[in-house]
């Protein structure tokens, strides 16, 4: 979609190419504000989830439920929607919002098609009694919720299929498993991936992966995700694409939060890298913490950490596909016990965390950071015409949010010597109008009222709508 804009500041440079790397950003502490109170009263093991429009929608025990229609800065009045604990909360295409719940040994699912507003009556989706903790995730229509069936035995999996009823339990894992905690996450190609805890109770616990591309009809072998040394429990997973997934887990020898990837649609992963680079990462109540990628590219993670000597949580996120994770930092303020965080990502990389904090009486508690991808660099400005006094300049059209998105507006300047980063505010600034494109299109500027007979420098950088910046172009 095209969009005319004024340039805020304008300098384009027309001479030498000084090709520069294309950079990502890290989201930092600074992003994240103030901790928002999300429910009065009691709040355990709460789960987030957003719509199209980016509304929050929050779960949590005995079971309440909660929205955001402003970005998290209020949320709703709790409304009841069922007995039971740990629920799991996702949205599809069409903004209905499924819930599943475990309690008295049954699994419960309800819906809502009018945006939290009112709730289906529960009704029991597990064919035998004994399950608990339940996934859910969607797939366009299609509702699928995995569950441990029968403990250190056996995990269930059940699905909706265009809002159709439930039917037969699906045994997900192979008769060598001794499987418990399951996570489901869902690729573009309605791959499901579940991982799940192997072995507690039965000598070293790992962590595996099987997958289904039947719409979960059959289920391939486990495979194992290696981390020597070192027990591993409750597992997070999230898939990018047809190809990607990516695990984080407790890792117990160590007490740290890591990641494994695999590029391969889970039939092998790497070897796993620390998220929390120091060693506090700790089980509360069986959770650590969660993960989340963004069609971008970028992953985000959250945890329950106490190596700073309070309870508190924490958050990193990668943007090299799992290589490495940034800075750690605590999201909560204060010093009271935050634990069981959950974390959603907006359609332009916002971060949304919700988690469970002793302040007033064990109230949850949300915090958010802004998007904080910058565009992508221009690398290949140049200038097409030529006059005494004026100069044309073209280039394509850079991306926000690893390209899939435009930008929101161009800053363009000009100087008679070379523009950098550090001496990009002495650089003139040009006002103009401009028709923004779509990325990968080719853009162009007419700069007149030069001196004739000067050398002129021309650079420019992209903004999105926060604004986050990209470096300065080529010049």
């Amino acid at each position: 979609m095209k969009k005319t804009l004024v340039l805020l500041a304008a300098g384009l440079f027309l001479s030498s190419a000084l090709i520069g790397i294309n950079l990502t950003q890290n989201v930092k502490a600074e992003n994240f504000g103030s901790d928002i109170h999300a429910s009065p009263g009691y709040g355990r093991k709460p789960d987030i989830a957003l719509d199209n429009s980016d509304n929050i929608y929050l779960a949590w025990n005995a079971v309440k439920f909660a929205k955001s229609i402003d970005s998290g800065e209020t949320f709703s009045d709790p409304l009841d929607i069922s007995d039971g604990y740990v629920p799991s909360i996702a949205v599809d295409d069409s903004n209905n919002i499924h819930v599943a719940v475990g309690d008295k040994g049954n699994i419960y699912y309800t819906k809502s098609t009018d945006g939290g507003e009112t709730f289906s009556d529960p009704v029991v989706i597990s064919d035998s009694p004994g399950g608990d903790n339940p996934d859910i995730a969607t797939f366009e229509d299609n509702v699928y919720i995995v569950w441990t069936a029968s403990y250190l035995e056996n995990l269930s999996l059940d699905k909706s299929i265009d809002g159709n009823g439930f039917g037969t339990d699906v045994r997900v894992n192979g008769p060598e498993d001794r499987p418990a905690d399951p996570a489901i996450a869902i690729g573009s190609d309605e791959t499901i991936y579940v991982a799940f805890e192997n072995g507690l109770g039965f000598g070293d616990a790992d962590i595996r992966v099987v997958t289904s591309t039947d719409q979960g009809s059959t289920f391939d072998p486990s495979v194992a995700i290696e981390d020597p040394d070192n027990n591993m429990y409750a597992p997070s997973i999230a898939a990018l694409g047809t190809d990607k997934v990516y695990v984080s887990y407790w890792s117990q020898g160590i007490n740290r939060v890591r990641c494994s990837r695999s590029t391969n649609s889970a039939d092998s992963f790497s070897t796993p890298v620390n998220v929390s680079h120091n060693s506090g990462a700790t089980l509360a109540g069986g959770h650590v913490g969660d993960i989340k990628v963004h069609p971008c590219g970028k992953i985000f993670v959250t945890w329950h950490d106490d190596s700073s000597g309070e309870d508190a949580v924490y958050f990193a996120n990668s943007t090299d596909g799992g290589t490495t994770f940034g800075e750690n930092f605590k999201v909560n303020d204060g010093s009271e016990a935050a634990y069981h965080p959950k974390i959603a990502v907006g359609s332009d990389t916002q971060t949304y965390i919700v988690w469970a904090d002793s302040r007033d009486d064990g109230n949850l508690f949300f915090d958010k950071a802004a998007d904080a991808t910058w565009p992508s660099q221009v690398t290949d400005l140049q200038a097409t015409q030529k006059t005494n006094t004026s100069v044309t300049l073209s280039w394509t059209a850079p991306g926000d949010n690893f390209d899939l998105e435009s930008v929101s507006s161009y800053d363009i300047r000009y100087s008679t010597s070379s523009i950098t980063e550090s001496n990009w505010n002495d650089a003139t600034l040009v006002s103009e109008t401009i028709v923004i494109d779509e990325a990968g299109s080719t853009e162009s500027i007419n700069i007149t009222g030069l001196d004739k007979g000067t050398d002129y420098y021309f650079a420019l950088k992209a903004s999105d709508e926060v604004p986050n910046t990209s470096p300065v172009s080529n010049v």
